[in-house]
């Protein structure tokens, strides 16, 4: 087989594939769909009329017969089926009816008639035994139908035709039955008498304007009680009255105090509202201060505010360092050694501490060697006057020691009992209570 072949076979397997799987399809769809609802109600009708043809006794051949057959056969086909109709009344029998009462009452020899005593009329000839004409003879006998009217019908009256009991039947009414309408039985009053208004309600007084003022709106706290006693709700109404409203007789939305910042609170009473723009501010829970050098002042140091740092911690977690002229503080006491107190201050809140006054010494050492061997040694003890003040030397300078000289070759620092390391020629005490300098000279 050829690719091409083999190809277009192929094609047309799945092409018979496809139309199996539509027609699959479509069956399901078809099969799981219901009928619509007018088959049913046709078939609902149905079977009630078959069922009311076997309560008659009658089947579908029947009904078919009925709607084919005359109007002749038609009416038979009723008088069969409907009992109530006779074949007594039928306009042949009512015919001859007719004629044997006009046989009955024509008399040649005269007008009598039977009657239910014997007597007959003086109209005519009789024998006074109520039978009429000329020769006696026995009474005739009238013979009546039991289901036809025995009054006499008149020759030229039409002949009665069979009544249908449908037709005697009423009307049945369709939608309401109309009430007959009765004729006023007395003349309408030209003159009526006007019948009162009743009298009218006055309307409830509204609220027409609500006015709200507030005190307090600008200085609540954050997180502390709500003061409301300042605030003042008027209403005035549709009759031009204004009444203060008391705390119970209005509602309030949108006021709290968790939030930094410009809020609005909403006031309603009687359908009206009053908008109210308040602030809501942060409080400081604690101040905190950091001076480390409080404990190490130098005798004759002057404090200010500037070298102390005052941090205040607010309710919301927040913070912010005061500045110098936020807060005040006691003055610090420097001009001996010993200890004080002393407090900062800001808005309510305030900080207490102790403070301690030291003498600052700076210790001069020069030590002379010639080689290794330990020459002599010169000392002298100065007072340190400011925290921060700095030593600065020469090395290699030349010094004289007992009339031979000697150069400068290395320095030395040890500050409150630990020893620096210099690099250079200078350092700068910072709030040392006792220095050492060591200078280390050698014979030249």
């Amino acid at each position: 087989m050829t690719p091409e072949k083999k190809r277009k076979w192929w094609e047309g397997l799945l092409f018979l594939l496809v139309l199996l799987l539509a027609g699959g399809v479509s069956w399901f769809i078809l099969s799981r769909c219901d009928r619509t609802s007018h088959i049913y109600a046709y078939d609902d009708t149905l079977k009630l009329k078959k069922e009311q043809m076997a309560d008659k006794g009658e089947s579908p051949a029947d009904e078919e017969t009925k709607e084919t057959a005359s109007p002749e056969e038609k009416q038979q086909q009723e008088e069969e089926s409907d009992p109530n109709i006779s074949s007594d009344d039928s306009p042949d029998k009512k015919k001859s009816e007719h004629s044997d009462k006009k046989t009955e009452g024509d008399d040649p020899a005269g007008d009598s008639r039977t009657g239910d005593d014997g007597s007959g009329d003086d109209k005519g000839k009789g024998n006074g035994d109520g039978n009429g004409g000329e020769t006696p003879g026995p009474a005739q006998e009238t013979t009546r139908p039991t289901d036809v009217d025995s009054t006499e019908i008149p020759p030229d009256a039409p002949s009665k035709q069979p009544v249908d009991p449908q037709e005697d039947r009423p009307l049945e009414s369709v939608g309401p039955t109309a009430k007959p309408t009765t004729k006023p039985t007395t003349k309408p009053d030209t003159h009526p008498t006007k019948t009162p208004d009743p009298e009218k309600t006055a309307d409830p007084d509204k609220v027409i304007l609500l006015t709200c003022t507030w005190k307090e709106k600008d200085s609540l706290i954050y997180g502390k009680a709500i003061p409301k006693d300042s605030m003042v709700v008027k209403a005035k109404m549709s009759s031009g009255k204004e009444k203060t409203l008391s705390a119970s007789e209005y509602t309030i939305s949108g006021l709290k105090n968790d939030s930094i910042g410009q809020h609005i609170m909403t006031i309603a009473y009687g359908g009206a509202v009053c908008r109210l723009r308040y602030t809501v501010n942060n409080h400081i829970d604690h101040l905190e201060l950091d001076w480390d050098e409080k404990d190490r002042l130098y005798v004759g140091e002057d404090v200010t505010k500037s070298d102390v740092s005052v941090t205040a911690h607010m309710a919301d977690d927040t913070e912010y360092d005061l500045e110098d002229d936020q807060f005040t503080m006691t003055k610090i006491d420097t001009r001996k050694e010993g200890t004080g107190s002393f407090a900062i201050t800001y808005q309510e809140f305030t900080i207490k501490g102790t403070y301690t006054v030291r003498q600052a010494y700076v210790t001069y050492i020069n030590k002379y060697y010639d080689g290794d061997k330990l020459i002599g040694t010169e000392q002298k003890k100065e007072k340190i006057e400011s925290p921060d003040e700095e030593y600065d030397w020469i090395l290699k300078a030349p010094e004289t020691y007992k009339g031979k000289d000697y150069i400068l070759e290395k320095v030395g620092v040890v500050a409150d009992g630990k020893e620096k390391q210099v690099k250079g020629e200078k350092y700068t005490a910072n709030r040392v209570l006792d220095l050492q300098i060591t200078y280390i000279y050698k014979r030249n």
